[in-house]
């Protein structure tokens, strides 16, 4: 005799309250569990939407540019601060310029 998909799943529910009614502790803590994992991440994501995904609050964002050099095999990229004083003092096409600092951790020290 087939079964509706309804009953279907109200008896896996059934089932699944008998299982968890019979460990309390173990139900306790794989809810707590999830309960912790789903806040966690929620957090992270909320985080890098903070940081990394809104836009910059300037007047015109779409109008940023962004210039970057590298060095022979890309070990040390970046411009040279006295490149970039250069270019602040002297460019005519620029409004404004601003640096940021890319700091790598080191393994072993």
């Amino acid at each position: 005799m087939a079964r509706s998909g309804s009953q279907s799943i109200l008896q896996d529910l059934r089932f699944g309250a008998r299982i968890l009614a019979r460990s309390p502790g173990f139900s306790l803590t794989a809810i707590l569990v999830l309960a912790l994992g789903i806040g966690v991440n929620t957090l992270a994501f909320s985080l890098y939407n903070l940081i990394a995904l809104q836009s910059i609050p300037v007047r015109d964002p779409q109008s940023l540019v962004k210039s970057s050099a590298g060095r022979q095999r890309n070990i040390q990229p970046g411009i040279p601060w006295n490149s970039i004083v250069f270019y602040r003092d002297n460019a005519k096409t620029l409004s404004a310029m601003m640096a940021t600092l890319a700091v790598r951790p080191r393994a072993g020290s």
